[in-house]
């Protein structure tokens, strides 16, 4: 048997007046084999008795005790905690055991009795509460010289090695819950961030089998088995609900929906219905699983909405993971369902509300949407003519050829965009060029004539140079303003129409023939066409909203300048045309664009808006 330290021998007299506010367990061998049992237990009832059997076998102790006072009843109860013989060392002691544990329980001192003249009880108190319990550790001893003092320490000891045990499983029991709170919460987050039921589901078992390391977590969303369909699948992107696989995942985990508590599957547990667990059993053989808990998922107001299937491949599920699972399944199962109702459309939204309505209640709620509806019809709105249109130039200028001659070349094309004074082609000055030196030679030649008959005197002949000089001159003119306009420009700023000349490049151009037609860009013209049925609600200054298939997310708006007084056929369709002038500040639409127009009439009540076109219909075929 190991001797106590030089320090405790220091502090007995102080140890028999008053238990010492920390005691530091002393580092020997029973100091060690305490902290080792501390170590190596994770129960508590284990602990108190492996610390009574180092009291017993390193003192000369009869019997230990371990003494809890019920809240309830305020009595000390006292339990053994070695053989038999504690029961009879008790009754030895007589009332001398309970008065020294309810004292030692009221100071938490360290307290010691003489029950006769070689033995004493000694007690000590346990600093912390057992669910609301004080507990307090005693011992039954055999005195002999400086014993006493030894016997106190080491069951002081071993007091505080289960008080240091209770506070740090209390410690990480409090770690414990504080990380899955924060667990909860980051996944309540990424619910929070998704935008479907789906996204939501497959968010909630990945994390769910990260954080209890599980092998697999499926979600099975339904409020009755009949209805229910497998959401979502751990580590499971994509899967086809329709393989004999995935109906086997869907039977065992349609078991929780309608439970009220979890069901459990595994090898070594027996459960009282065995017949619930019998897809489970199926479910775990089909994919290698050794055990597997179904989980019911509920609302706020407690009604199912799925449930959650979690499987491994170890024996059985520990306390503090099923713990932890009702509560996600709790927690965010009811988040899910918020998040399927926050992505609901309005078609959804209805139908949810319409099953919510008591049967007896459906006459009373059809009569107050028929009125809704009724007072709905009478709200008056604009009323809006749809037509299809077409954009047109205002005005249009067509570039002819100045002479007759041949093209050279063509430098733009229809659709391109023209400034002012832009050269649009070239016209072919050669053959000018030939005849304008031909013509300078032949005028040179007359007046050498001229200048040679008026020296000798030769008058007529003279008038007659003079007469050609005069005629060449005229030539000379027309062939220089001819050159002078080889490039054929545009008139000013727009787009060309029509003129695609590549072909006609060296081909002879007539004079005045049409070589370009350019529009301006900055005025275009809507080209509405108004349906015959509806030309009577159609009047000039109404506003137009034009939407052209070039810019669907663009609104061009204008308003109706002319009516043509004459019907025109489009589209099999007779139809009234309506110019509507519009402003392209940006210089986007071409002409040719088409798109559709609404013309903005009278304000009329939405029913007649709705139904009057056939409602006239109806009158043709029954009165006409």
């Amino acid at each position: 048997m190991s001797e106590p330290t030089q320090t405790i021998r220091s502090q007995t007299s102080e140890m028999k007046a008053n238990r010492p506010q920390s005691v530091e367990i002393e580092v020997n061998s029973i100091g060690s084999e305490l902290r080792q049992l501390a170590m190596n237990s994770d129960k508590l009832n284990g602990l108190i008795r492996g610390v009574a059997e180092i009291v017993c076998r390193e003192t000369e102790c009869l019997a230990v005790w371990i003494g809890q006072r019920d809240p309830a009843s305020g009595t000390m109860q006292i339990h053994p905690l070695t053989d038999a013989s504690a029961t009879s060392v008790a009754e030895i002691a007589g009332p001398k055991l309970p008065t020294l544990l309810e004292r030692t329980e009221e100071t938490g001192d360290l307290g010691s009795i003489q029950i006769s003249e070689n033995h004493s009880i000694a007690a000590s108190a346990v600093g912390v509460q057992v669910d609301k319990f004080e507990m307090v550790l005693a011992g039954c001893f055999v005195d002999s010289n400086q014993s006493s003092t030894r016997h106190q320490w080491i069951l002081t000891m071993g007091a505080q090695v289960i008080e240091h045990w209770i506070k740090g499983n209390e410690l990480q029991r409090s770690q414990t819950q504080s990380k899955f709170l924060g667990d909860a919460l980051s996944l309540c987050g990424l619910l929070d961030r998704s935008t479907s039921k789906q996204e939501a589901a497959n968010y909630f078992v990945n994390h769910l089998r990260r954080l209890l390391s599980m092998s697999q977590v499926v979600y099975c969303d339904g409020v009755t088995p009949l209805k229910a369909k497998l959401s979502a699948i751990s580590e499971v992107e994509q899967f086809d609900p329709h393989s004999e696989s995935s109906r086997v995942i869907l039977s065992a985990a349609c078991i929780g929906i309608t439970a009220d508590e979890a069901i459990i599957y595994s090898p070594t547990t027996k459960t009282a219905n065995a017949v619930q667990t019998l897809a489970l059993e199926a479910y775990c053989k089909a994919n290698r699983f050794t055990s597997c808990v179904c989980v019911p998922t509920k609302d706020h107001e407690g009604l199912p909405t799925g449930s959650v299937l979690v499987a491994s491949r170890e024996n059985a599920f520990s306390e503090l993971q099923l713990t932890q699972l009702q509560q996600f399944a709790s927690i965010n199962g009811a988040h899910l369902e918020v998040v399927r109702r926050a992505n609901l459309g309005a078609k959804d939204l209805v139908a949810e509300q319409i099953k919510r309505i008591p049967s007896k209640n459906w006459f009373r709620t059809a009569m107050k949407a028929a009125g809704c509806i009724a007072l709905l019809m009478c709200v008056p709105i604009p009323y809006r003519v749809a037509c299809d249109c077409e954009i047109q130039p205002v005005t249009r200028r067509f570039v002819s050829a100045p002479y007759t001659g041949p093209l050279e070349r063509a430098v733009v094309r229809p659709g391109q965009v023209v400034s002012k004074d832009q050269v649009l082609a070239y016209m072919d000055g050669q053959q000018l060029r030939h005849e304008l030196t031909g013509v300078e030679a032949e005028y040179q030649a007359a007046r050498r004539r001229h200048s040679s008959s008026l020296a000798q005197g030769e008058v007529a002949q003279s008038q007659i140079a003079r007469s050609e000089m005069k005629k060449l001159e005229t030539q000379l003119k027309s062939l220089k303003d001819q050159l002078s306009r080889l490039e054929i420009r545009s008139p000013y700023n727009g787009i060309v129409i029509s003129g695609d000349l590549d072909k006609a490049q060296g081909a002879t151009m007539e004079i005045g023939q049409t070589l370009f037609e350019v529009a301006p860009l900055d005025n275009m013209l809507a080209e509405v066409a108004i349906p015959e049925s509806e030309i009577q609600h159609v009047k000039n200054t109404n506003s137009v909203a034009i939407k052209l298939n070039a810019f669907p997310y663009r609104t061009f708006y204008g308003e109706v300048n002319t009516i043509h007084p004459s019907a025109e056929v489009l589209n099999d369709e007779s139809v009234f045309v309506a110019d509507v002038k519009l402003t392209d500040d940006e210089s986007v639409i071409r002409p040719g664009m088409k798109g559709t127009a609404k013309v903005k009439t009278s304000w009329r009540p939405i029913g007649w808006n709705l139904f009057h076109n056939a409602w006239e219909s109806v009158r043709c075929w029954t009165i006409w």
